[in-house]
């Protein structure tokens, strides 16, 4: 049997920079021909060595495995075509490829069936580490092998695995594990749900950190190089619009901003959930997007978030800025303190369930020294007119 030629590639297309992201494939070559299998992962341009293959990430060595994981799959098919005496052609290595999903091997399902949901670049990362957890684990990789006592051992796996997490953390891992089990189930790869007979409590979430006006005002009156302006302008504008980041990076004026009553309004659908969303842009905001012509910078979530950590050392803010500490000042700090009512403050956030909103509403010092100030001026008058 003839082999074909197995190599990672990447950037096929010559469109990978510092701010550009293009993917990885496996190119199988054969007789002049080849097929490119994708393995999900998408880099700069300065994060892929042709020997080396992924570096300059924190997560490279997941990564890494995870192209390890396609090739191996790639080196049994081809395996399974020899032991059946096929001789190698692409056309029989697509049928192969395309019906390994009933071979019996959930990794591999479940790989596929990440790069094939329409998932945001954030989310489909999110996923690959769970998946990453399940190949570290090694005891479920078949669909046979998913049971609720095998559910159960990954569960007391990822407890004492040597990370400490929360029990909202264990939560959403065997919540993005789910969908694919439950795939699994409906194609009658396996005969019942091992999640009908193991249960995840969700624990309580962190509570959700947010800055102040004092510190919003240290980052507003800093000097800065034009580099680091331009992160901080992002950041105030989640601040002032309660906008998740990939909601910043896909922001169309033209399309996105309405006029109404004098004062302009964004309507638009949230990337992460398609839900829709009102905010009104208050000043702050309308600021930012007339300095840049109505058309925000544009930089990639990892850098922005890194460029976040050294805007708050500069700033000397004692918590760790991040995309979503934006959104949560927002809620907080911009909203919920200045008395907007939590179902409106839903709205605007985009919220499917105004229980996600609640999470936001904390009781702020300020927002009980304004009250009881009022409440105290009202007992005065109350008093001197009980006097007259």
């Amino acid at each position: 049997m003839k082999y074909p030629n197995l190599k990672f590639v990447f950037d096929r297309r010559n469109v990978a920079s510092l701010e550009r992201l293009a993917s990885v494939y496996l190119e199988v070559s054969f007789q002049r021909k080849r097929r490119d299998v994708p393995t999900g992962i998408r880099l700069f341009s300065n994060e892929w060595d042709d020997k080396k293959h992924v570096v300059n990430r924190i997560d490279s060595i997941e990564l890494n495995t995870q192209l390890e994981t396609t090739l191996s799959k790639v080196r049994k098919i081809m395996l399974k075509m020899q032991e059946e005496g096929e001789e190698f052609s692409l056309d029989k290595f697509d049928v192969y490829y395309k019906g390994l999903d009933n071979n019996g091997s959930f990794l591999d399902f479940m790989f596929d069936m990440i790069a094939k949901r329409p998932l945001t670049e954030s989310t489909k990362r999110q996923h690959l580490v769970t998946y990453n957890m399940l190949v570290t684990f090694g005891k479920i990789q078949s669909f046979k092998d998913l049971t609720p006592t095998m559910i159960k051992a990954f569960d007391d796996h990822i407890r004492t695995d040597g990370v400490k997490k929360c029990q909202a953390t264990i939560f959403n891992i065997h919540k993005r594990l789910k969908p694919y089990v439950r795939e699994a189930c409906e194609r009658g790869y396996i005969k019942e749900n091992p999640y009908d007979k193991f249960t995840v409590q969700a624990g309580k979430s962190k509570s959700r950190e947010f800055l102040n006006m004092d510190e919003i005002q240290k980052i507003q009156s800093k000097s800065l190089n034009s580099q680091m302006d331009k992160i901080r302008d992002l950041f105030l504008f989640g601040c002032y619009t309660g906008m998740a980041y990939s909601d910043i990076e896909n922001f169309n004026y033209e399309k996105d901003v309405v006029s109404s009553g004098g004062n302009y309004f964004i309507e638009a659908h949230r990337q992460k959930t398609n839900t829709s969303f009102y905010v009104m842009l208050l000043e702050p905001a309308l600021k930012i997007l007339k300095k840049y012509n109505n058309e925000l910078p544009a930089i990639s979530l990892q850098r922005y978030n890194t460029h976040l950590k050294t805007l708050g050392a500069f700033c000397g803010i004692n918590k760790t800025l991040t995309s979503h500490l934006a959104r949560h000042t927002f809620a907080t700090t911009i909203t919920l303190a200045n008395d907007v009512p939590l179902e409106v403050v839903s709205r605007m956030l985009g919220h499917t369930n105004i229980k996600t909103t609640q999470i936001y509403a904390k009781v702020l010092n300020t927002s009980i020294e304004r009250h009881m100030k009022e409440l105290g001026q009202k007992m005065k008058k109350n008093k001197k007119k009980a006097a007259e």
